[in-house]
C-alpha cells in the first residue's frame, strides 16, 4: 500500500508540474538563436515587441500570418517575438531583459508594436522608428506609415522581389481600418487619446525600469515627458507624478477644441479619463 501511494504521488506530482505553464525564455536567449537561424539561412531577423493588450499588434500579427504574406516574409525573415510592458498581473508573460533590449534597439520611447532588423551578425539593420522626427510606425495603418513599412521592407529582405513586395504591402493597403464618421474635433480628441495611450506606456515603462537603467525601480517619481514629445500637431502634453504609483497627464488640443486628462496606476492602468469644451 505504500508502495501504491508512493507512485500515485510521484505520478500526481509529474503531471501537476507538467501542467505548469513553462516560463518565458530570457529575452537574450531568444534573440541569440535567432540571429543564429538568420546567420544560417541568410536572412533578415524581424523582432517584434508586443504585449498582450496591444491590439495593434494584433493586428501586425495577422498582417504577417496573411497566407497571401506569410511565404514571401518566412522566405526572408526570422520573425521572432518579445513580450514587454505587461501590466502588473501578467507581468510572468514578460520575456525577462526584453525591456533593456528595446531600449537598446531604440525603442525606449516608442509604444508597441515596436520592431527592429537585425542581421546574421547581430547588427540592427533598422527599426520602426522611421517616420518623421523618428516616431514609430507600429501598425501600418496610415498611407505615410505604409510607405515607410515599404521602405524597411525594401532595405532589410535580401531576397524579395519588388513584385513581392508590393504583394506583401497590397495586405496593408486593403486593411486599412475604416475612417468612421467624424468630424474634425472628434479627429483631434481621437489623435490625442492615442498620443495619451503612448505616454502611459512610455511611464509605465519607466516605472518598471531599474534606476541603474534610467528608471523609477518601481515608482513614477522622476518621470517626465520626453521634450520631443511634449508637443505634435494634436496638443501639448503635460505630466504631474502625484505619487509614487499615480501619474497624471494633461492634453491641450492644438486646435483649440478643450484638454483631455487622464491618471495611470501602479500597474499601468489608464483610468479618470475628463474632458472639456468641445471634447465634451
Amino acid at each position: 500500500m505504500r508502495r501504491t501511494s508512493l507512485v500515485l504521488s510521484l505520478f500526481l506530482a509529474a503531471a501537476i508540474g507538467s501542467a505548469q505553464p513553462a516560463k518565458p525564455q530570457p529575452a537574450q536567449e531568444v534573440l541569440k538563436a535567432a540571429v543564429k537561424q538568420a546567420e544560417s539561412s541568410d536572412k533578415t531577423v524581424f523582432l517584434i515587441f508586443h504585449a498582450s493588450w496591444c491590439g495593434w499588434c494584433k493586428r501586425l500579427d495577422a498582417g504577417l500570418e496573411d497566407p497571401g504574406v506569410k511565404p514571401l516574409i518566412e522566405a526572408n525573415y526570422v520573425v521572432t517575438h518579445l513580450v514587454v510592458m505587461e501590466s502588473k498581473e501578467k507581468k510572468d508573460l514578460e520575456n525577462p531583459g526584453g525591456g533593456e533590449i528595446m531600449k537598446e534597439l531604440g525603442g525606449e520611447k516608442s509604444g508597441l508594436p515596436f520592431y527592429a532588423f537585425i542581421d546574421g551578425k547581430g547588427k540592427m539593420i533598422a527599426n520602426s522608428n522611421a517616420m518623421p522626427k523618428d516616431q514609430n510606425i507600429g501598425y501600418p495603418a496610415a498611407k505615410e506609415e505604409i510607405e515607410a513599412f515599404e521602405m524597411l521592407l525594401k532595405k532589410t529582405a535580401k531576397h524579395m522581389t519588388d513584385d513581392q513586395r508590393s504583394q506583401v504591402m497590397s495586405y496593408f493597403v486593403k486593411n486599412v481600418p475604416k475612417p468612421r464618421a467624424s468630424s474634425p474635433v472628434q479627429d483631434n480628441k481621437d489623435a490625442i487619446i492615442n498620443d495619451l495611450n503612448n505616454l502611459a506606456a512610455l511611464s509605465f515603462q519607466y516605472r518598471i525600469r531599474p534606476k541603474e537603467m534610467g528608471g523609477g525601480a518601481g515608482s513614477y517619481t522622476g518621470f517626465k515627458i520626453p521634450e520631443k514629445m511634449k508637443q505634435n500637431d494634436n496638443a501639448t502634453f503635460e505630466a504631474e507624478v502625484i505619487d509614487k504609483d499615480h501619474v497624471q497627464f494633461k492634453a491641450t488640443s492644438a486646435k483649440g477644441f478643450g484638454s483631455v486628462m487622464e491618471t495611470i496606476d501602479e500597474a499601468g492602468r489608464m483610468g479618470n479619463w475628463t474632458y472639456s469644451g468641445q471634447f465634451k
